[in-house]
């Protein structure tokens, strides 16, 4: 089964782990789905989409970019 790509903390998944209780167990959970053992911010697939969208990427034409802590390597 091909893995479903990494976690984003939302406002989804931050109203799941704000309910008092859930908080640790929810982050431990992600942070064992994603190899690079935390869940991702909003802001980590923000940062390479706007450097795509600059002009500091006009060189930069077919390619896969992952932003996902390393899911697809774990296949």
């Amino acid at each position: 089964m091909r893995n479903a790509g990494a976690i984003v903390v939302t406002g989804s998944i931050g109203s799941v782990a704000a309910v008092p209780g859930n908080v640790a167990a929810v982050r431990a959970v992600f942070a064992d789905v994603v190899p690079i053992g935390r869940m991702g911010e909003a802001c980590a697939v923000a940062r390479p989409v706007l450097f795509l969208a600059r002009s500091d990427a006009s060189f930069v034409n077919g390619v896969d970019l992952y932003v996902d802590g390393g899911c697809v390597e774990r296949g």
